[in-house]
């Protein structure tokens, strides 16, 4: 018996009829639906053994497994697209800094604070950790040294 799929004319009551091919089926049909209108409507089908089906229902979840996988796949290398991307945009701040140092390196530029104004602002704050150890206003204290260093030549 050969795995190729057959023309039949099938009525309601599931009776089959085997034809030649689909035009011979369809005929079938016809004449049938005229002869036993009871167990129409008759129709042209093919049918197929079973084993086609199994073997088409396995072909069709192996095509499933396979698009899962190329889905992660897709996934993965859409994440290291976007890894990649953020890295090259570090970089390339990075390189903007390095354009701008080679360009003017000096020190007024990169480190504004000289050694002489770090030390003021230290004792600034010294002073006023101190006042905020003798009483306790350490918000004030807080406020008072805000206003001091922006206000401090």
């Amino acid at each position: 018996m050969s795995d190729e799929p057959r023309w039949y004319s099938v009525n309601t009551i599931g009776m089959a009829t085997l034809c030649r091919g689909e035009a011979d089926a369809r005929r079938e049909a016809a004449d049938a639906d005229a002869m036993w209108p009871r167990h129409a409507p008759h129709v042209a089908t093919q049918l197929v053994p079973m084993a086609e089906i199994d073997r088409l229902r396995a072909r069709v979840a192996s095509l499933e497994e396979s698009l899962h996988y190329a889905n992660g796949v897709a996934d993965l290398a859409m994440k290291h697209r976007d890894d990649a991307e953020n890295r090259v945009a570090e970089l390339e701040q990075d390189a903007e800094i390095g354009r701008k140092w080679r360009a003017d390196s000096s020190l007024a530029t990169w480190f504004p604070f000289t050694a002489e104004e770090i030390e003021r602002l230290r004792g600034l704050i010294a002073a006023h950790v101190n006042a905020s150890n003798n009483d306790d206003s350490a918000g004030d204290t807080f406020g008072a040294l805000a206003e001091a260093v922006q206000d401090a030549p």
